[in-house]
């Protein structure tokens, strides 16, 4: 009798444990920058969004990604024009232009590889291939 009170203690304990735990983390998404819509959360995104939406050219093949580099969010604005030769635009959480020295750049494209993964914005025309 005493064991399965006891297993049926620890289980309550268990399952108690479990729940608090739970209920504390926060989804990946709003521990980013932005929460889960940073479109709709930064204004200073939004208002990058807007002329890009308008021009014929960057509806086509202007992306914005959110990325994490050393525990920092960071907004990516990129281009997919296989004709241009670009580099993209690094912004941080508050709509600051962040730029990187040499190293720190190509440890981005090596971490990130040849395109970004957590594409948040694109043209309703996108020709980019984001699979």
């Amino acid at each position: 009798m005493k064991r399965t009170i006891y297993t049926f203690i620890c289980t309550c304990l268990i399952v108690i444990a479990l729940v608090c735990i739970n209920a504390c983390k926060k989804s990946s998404s709003q521990q980013l920058c932005g929460g889960a819509n940073p479109i709709e959360n930064l204004p200073w995104l939004k208002a990058k969004i807007d002329p890009l939406n308008s021009n014929p050219y960057s509806s086509e093949y202007s992306y914005i990604s959110r990325e994490n580099y050393n525990g920092q969010t960071f907004f990516v604005l990129s281009n997919c024009d296989p004709a241009a030769d670009s580099i993209p635009l690094f912004y941080d959480c508050d709509g600051r232009s962040v730029l990187f020295n040499t190293p720190e750049y190509t440890n981005i494209i090596k971490q990130f590889g040849s395109g970004y993964r957590n594409v948040i914005w694109h043209g309703n025309k996108s020709k980019c291939n984001f699979n």
